[in-house]
C-alpha cells in the first residue's frame, strides 16, 4: 500500500498492515469485520488514490500513496477473505508463483493467508470486499435455514 520507510509497521483504520518491505509477504490485519476499499492507480505517476469505507465503524478515509515501481511490489496476506474486482481498465493477481490477469468486469475471491499482489497492467480501478472469517460465518450461519 503505501511506501513505508522507517516502521515495521502501520495501521489505517480499516486494517493494520505488519511485515513492511518484507521480501516474504506483509501481512494485513483487519480491524473492522467488513470494508470497501476502492483502488485507483496511475502508472505514469506511480499514484494509488485509495479509499477504505468500513462497514462496522460507518468511516471513510482516503489516501494518495506514492510508491515503488507496481510490478515490484512483494506478495502479501492477509487475516480475512478478499473479494477483488476490476472496474475498469485491467490488472494482473499474482497468486503464489501463478499469474492471472483480469479485466473490467472481472474479478477473484481470495482464501485469508494466500500469498498474493496486485500488479496493474494499465491505469485501472478495482474495488476489494474484505470480510473477516468470523464475519463470513456468521453472515453463513444467519442465512441457513434448518
Amino acid at each position: 500500500m503505501a511506501d513505508h520507510t522507517a516502521s515495521n509497521s502501520s495501521q489505517f483504520n480499516a486494517l493494520a498492515v505488519d511485515n513492511i518491505k518484507s521480501k516474504h509477504s506483509e501481512i494485513y490485519s483487519s480491524i473492522s469485520p467488513c470494508n470497501l476499499i476502492f483502488e485507483l492507480y496511475d502508472i505514469p505517476r506511480k499514484e494509488i488514490d485509495l479509499t477504505m469505507i468500513s462497514l462496522d465503524e460507518y468511516f471513510t478515509q482516503s489516501y494518495s500513496l506514492s510508491g515503488p515501481d507496481f510490478s515490484k511490489r512483494s506478495l502479501h496476506r492477509h487475516n480475512f477473505f478478499e473479494l477483488m474486482l476490476v472496474l475498469n481498465g485491467s490488472c494482473e493477481q499474482r497468486i503464489e508463483t501463478q499469474r492471472y490477469t483480469y479485466y473490467k468486469g472481472q474479478g477473484c475471491l481470495l482464501n485469508p493467508n494466500v500469498r498474493h499482489v496486485e500488479v496493474p497492467t494499465e491505469n485501472c480501478e478495482l474495488v476489494f470486499l474484505t470480510l473477516t472469517e468470523d464475519f463470513f460465518r456468521m453472515l453463513i450461519e444467519n442465512d441457513v435455514s434448518v
